[in-house]
């Protein structure tokens, strides 16, 4: 797929700021593999994706634990007082084909999901997620 149709085809691009740099998804028209993010998770302090058209960011703060959408901190008070460590990333997009009888395309829709898991004080793991459609529709969810 040629990189213009898939920048296209996508509603939110990533950015990471890890210690000392920055890495964005598409830079100058060149796709960053988020491999990239992977293989310097332990230095990653933010990751967001934002849309394309609309005004929506959603920023995952790796340091502290928390969500933010549109700079706004997510008001969750667990998440405020809980005391967590082994903070680490979710982030990942499911993209869903329909088909017509004869096997061609007929719609494609892609949902992103993006938050983190830690461990708690007790040693539980949990995990906070938000899921995003194309029309930046969110769904909360945690375990």
């Amino acid at each position: 797929m040629n990189i213009n149709n898939r920048s296209q085809d996508l509603s939110f691009h990533w950015f990471a700021e890890f210690e000392s740099s920055y890495l964005k998804q598409y830079d100058n028209g060149i796709e960053n593999k988020f491999q990239e993010v992977i293989n310097h998770a332990s230095e990653l302090k933010y990751f967001l994706i934002r849309h394309t058209d609309k005004d929506l960011s959603i920023t995952v703060d790796l340091k502290n634990g928390l969500l933010f959408i549109n700079k706004h901190q997510a008001n969750v008070d667990e998440l405020i007082k809980t005391e967590k460590s082994n903070i680490r990333l979710i982030y990942f997009r499911r993209h869903k084909v329909d088909l017509n009888a004869q096997m061609q395309e007929i719609g494609r829709n892609i949902i992103y999901f993006i938050g983190f898991q830690y461990t708690d004080k007790d040693g539980h793991n949990h995990k906070i997620l938000l899921q995003l459609d194309n029309e930046g529709n969110i769904v909360v969810g945690n375990n």
